[in-house]
């Protein structure tokens, strides 16, 4: 085997390793980003459970339908929950963001029922028995709920709390 023939095998071999390395980063990445999503969607529950029992009330502005909240849960007087959870960036206008950029969206039980219909369409259960739920549309930022700008197959990449 010739030097010249040597090399061009290494070099082949370096870039099929490069390949690989870079696919598994772009996965990785992906990976985190949906742990991450998780962790925060869980993380605003929590949040929102824990000032409804501290005050006995929604923030100001929560409303029954699903929306991205403009509410900072932290601006309260007593700083209940303030220890312990790592809440979402926001953007300019205080809506929570996911980890590609998009508003989470929240639904509370206002009227105290601790049911939520379920904002997917056909989605289950419904209702879904919880006082807060909470969802990130995902990679595409799309969904199937009403405003969502998808279809069911939309909803495949979401993340949700419940």
């Amino acid at each position: 085997m010739s030097t010249r023939s040597a090399k061009s095998i290494l070099l082949l071999a370096l870039l099929c390793v490069a390949c690989l390395f870079a696919f598994s980063w772009t996965r990785l990445r992906a990976i985190q980003r949906e742990d991450k999503a998780r962790y925060e969607t869980a993380g605003l529950a929590t949040a929102f459970h824990v000032y409804q029992t501290e005050y006995g009330a929604w923030p100001a502005g929560a409303t029954g339908t699903p929306q991205a909240l403009t509410t900072n849960l932290w601006d309260n007087p007593r700083l209940t929950g303030s220890t312990g959870l790592r809440l979402p960036p926001v953007d300019s206008a205080g809506h929570y963001l996911d980890p590609w950029g998009h508003p989470y969206r929240i639904c509370l039980a206002l009227q105290r029922t601790n049911e939520i219909a379920n904002p997917f369409q056909g989605g289950t259960p419904n209702p879904i028995r919880d006082s807060v739920i909470v969802w990130s549309h995902g990679r595409n930022g799309k969904s199937s709920e009403p405003g969502g700008g998808g279809t069911t197959a939309d909803d495949a990449d979401n993340i949700i709390s419940w």
